[in-house]
């Protein structure tokens, strides 16, 4: 099973929306001002991740 413990919810003060941190410097909007519907997002998107379906892109510049 793949780790979770890096993810968190979060929401923004200016903007009042609510976010998931993926890894230190990676972040998903969850397109939300509503707490309940955040954290049920948050609980799916934590599901995903366990079972691996959940994918994060690195966006590092790769050589040619």
């Amino acid at each position: 099973m793949k780790s979770v413990d890096g993810m968190r919810l979060f929401k923004r003060e200016d903007n009042g929306i609510w976010y998931v941190q993926l890894t230190r410097t990676q972040k998903r909007s969850l397109q939300t001002r509503d707490e309940r519907e955040a954290k049920m997002r948050f609980i799916a998107l934590k599901r995903e991740a366990v079972k691996g379906k959940l994918v994060v892109l690195d966006r590092t510049p790769s050589m040619s």
